[in-house]
């Protein structure tokens, strides 16, 4: 049974967009964030977190250090991708 719920962290706004609207397409609620020191506070609501995030204050290699130290989040499969 796949994720019900994806977290999905972007900086990028138009491959965002893209990711969303597949994802949501085939059935997964999918909440996007485009701000990195956002997203830590809502990883355990999710079953899935895809990280693509290229600018800002905090690189994905940084938020996935900061969801796997901490112990509600890193249950939560992370899928980096990168454009």
């Amino acid at each position: 049974m796949p994720a019900a719920r994806i977290l999905l962290v972007d900086t990028d706004t138009a491959a965002s967009s893209q990711i969303l609207d597949i994802l949501n397409g085939i059935g997964y609620t999918v909440t996007a964030i485009s701000k990195a020191q956002d997203a830590l506070a809502h990883v355990a609501e999710h079953q899935l977190v895809i990280l693509d995030v290229v600018t800002g204050p905090k690189s994905a290699e940084e938020l996935c250090a900061e969801i796997r130290a901490t112990p509600t989040a890193a249950p939560v499969p992370v899928l980096c991708v990168s454009q």
